[in-house]
């Protein structure tokens, strides 16, 4: 008896990996397929993302370039021309104050400086007055007006004014 119980649990083991295998087979033959259909929808879905990824960016970039647009087309505003023109002013004025003689009461002398000044702002941005300049611009105007040192011109608009004063001086004295 104790033979046949031997033999019974010698055959458990075997008979037990046959019950897996066969187990494990028709595991296979049910899932293969599914699995294999699931593999090519996620594949799909890849191929899907990878498309809207791209489109994405393509959105993102076309809207970048007109936030940009937007930003250089809208010009300053009244109020930000009236303080261009005040730091263009207080610039001259500055510039002519540093002269020899110091002619920024010569009201002459500012404006003319002052064109100078305005047409150099001008120029750098290929506009024909200082209302068109982009509203995103305004710092960097300012910042220029700021650095503006043309010694020849202050050289020059200072000797005008220097003239003007030595006429001045010579009608009052006569």
């Amino acid at each position: 008896m104790t033979d046949n119980v031997e033999l019974c649990e010698s055959l458990v083991p075997c008979v037990n990996e046959a019950r897996e295998k066969e187990t494990g087979d028709m595991m296979r033959q049910i899932f293969d397929p599914f699995l294999a259909a699931l593999q090519t929808v996620l594949d799909h879905n890849c191929e899907v993302y990878a498309q809207i990824t791209a489109a994405i960016n393509i959105q993102t970039a076309k809207i970048d370039a007109l936030e940009k647009q937007i930003r250089i087309s809208t010009p300053v505003t009244s109020v930000q021309v009236k303080y261009i023109n005040g730091e263009i002013r207080r610039r001259s004025r500055e510039l002519l104050s540093r002269w020899e003689s110091g002619y920024e009461d010569d009201t002459k002398a500012v404006d003319s400086l002052g064109r100078m000044i305005r047409k150099a702002v001008l120029v750098r941005y290929g506009i024909s007055a200082l209302n068109e300049l982009p509203r995103c611009e305004y710092s960097v105007v300012i910042s220029q007006i700021g650095l503006y040192n043309n010694s020849l011109a202050i050289r020059d608009i200072a000797k005008e004014a220097e003239k003007r004063a030595e006429e001045k001086a010579s009608c009052t004295s006569a």
